[in-house]
C-alpha cells in the first residue's frame, strides 16, 4: 500500500492562490521546477496567502524538515537548491503595461520576487514579493456576488510534498482547481504545456513524449500517485481522426463543497486516502481482469 500521510501544523499546510498561476501561460514556467523547487515554491504560497506586506523569512533548517527531505542531504546542499528555485523563479515574467511621464506606453517585465536575500550566517531566506504580483495570494474569498467572485485554487501542501514525480505534483494541483466538480477536460496540447513538457530540439519546441508514451510514462503513474487524493480518479480519451488522441478528461466522485472541506482535517484525510487507495487498487484489478478474460477469448 502506498504511504500514506502525515499532517502538520494544519495552518501551514494550506496553500491558496488565483487561477491565474495555473491558466495563464505567463505562468507555466512554474511547470517546469524540479520536485524539490516546487514544494519550496508552494511552500512560499502557503505563507504568502493574505499577507499583503508579502515578505516572507525561511528558515533553512525548519523548511528542510518541513519539507521531508532526506536526513542525508547537508543544509548546505539544501540551500543551493533553495537558491536554485529563486534562479528560475527570475526567469518566470510578465509584461505589465506603464505610461511614462510623456503618456507614452510601455510593457513592463517583472519578476515574481522583488528580492531574494540569502543570509551567509544562518542560511536563511528573506523574499518580497512584487506588488503586481500580490494579488495571485491575496482577497481570495468566495462571494456571492458574481462580479466579485474570484476564482482559486486551494490544497494541502503536505498531499503535493507526499507526491514524488515532478508531472504528478502539477497534474494534482490542476485537478484540486476542479476539485468541486469532479471533472477536468485537456486537449493534448495544454497537457504538454501546463505539465511543461516541452523540449527544445534544434532550436524549436517539440514534445517530450511521441507515439502515443505520454499516458505510459506521465499520465497513468500519475492516476496511481493521485489516487489517494480523488475518488474513484479516471481518465478517458477522447479520440478523433486517424486514431489519434483529442481530449484527456479526468473525471472523479465529487463531494459537497461541506464535506471537501474536511480534507483539511488530519484524522479524516488519512482514513479518506486509505479508502481511495483501496477502491482504486481494487478498481485497477477488475480492469485487468477484465482485459485478461477479453485476451483469452
Amino acid at each position: 500500500m502506498r504511504e500514506l500521510l502525515n499532517f502538520p501544523d494544519r495552518k501551514k499546510n494550506l496553500v491558496k492562490y488565483n487561477n491565474d498561476l495555473n491558466d495563464n501561460k505567463q505562468y507555466y514556467g512554474v511547470s517546469s521546477l524540479s520536485k524539490y523547487e516546487m514544494d519550496i515554491f508552494f511552500f512560499l504560497i502557503a505563507q504568502l496567502q493574505g499577507q499583503d506586506g508579502a515578505v516572507v523569512d525561511i528558515k533553512i533548517k525548519d523548511l528542510k524538515r518541513y519539507l521531508h527531505m532526506p536526513t542525508t542531504m547537508s543544509y548546505r546542499t539544501f540551500q543551493k537548491i533553495v537558491i536554485q528555485t529563486f534562479d528560475h523563479l527570475e526567469n518566470i515574467k510578465t509584461g505589465f503595461l506603464k505610461t511614462d511621464e510623456e503618456n507614452r506606453e510601455y510593457l513592463q517585465l517583472k519578476p515574481i520576487f522583488d528580492y531574494t536575500n540569502i543570509y551567509t550566517d544562518s542560511l536563511d531566506v528573506e523574499v518580497k514579493v512584487n506588488k503586481e504580483y500580490r494579488y495571485l495570494f491575496n482577497g481570495l474569498i468566495r462571494s456571492t456576488d458574481p462580479s466579485m467572485q474570484i476564482r482559486y485554487t486551494r490544497f494541502d501542501l503536505q498531499q503535493m510534498i507526499k507526491i514524488k514525480r515532478q508531472n504528478s505534483k502539477n497534474l494534482y494541483r490542476l485537478l484540486m482547481q476542479n476539485m468541486y466538480r469532479g471533472e477536468r477536460e485537456f486537449t493534448e496540447n495544454e497537457i504538454y504545456e501546463q505539465l511543461g513538457l516541452f523540449t527544445v530540439r534544434k532550436g524549436k519546441k517539440a514534445k517530450k513524449y511521441e507515439n502515443g508514451k505520454l499516458y505510459n510514462r506521465v499520465l497513468k503513474p500519475a492516476l496511481v500517485d493521485l489516487s489517494p487524493f480523488f475518488r474513484n480518479l479516471r481518465l478517458k480519451k477522447q479520440y478523433g481522426p486517424n486514431h489519434t488522441i483529442e481530449k484527456y478528461h479526468f473525471y472523479w466522485v465529487k463531494e459537497p463543497a461541506r464535506v471537501s472541506r474536511l480534507i483539511y482535517n488530519p484524522e479524516d484525510a488519512d482514513i479518506r486516502a486509505v479508502v481511495n487507495i483501496k477502491r482504486y487498487d481494487n478498481m485497477l484489478y477488475q480492469q485487468e481482469q477484465a482485459k485478461a478474460t477479453k485476451e483469452a477469448k
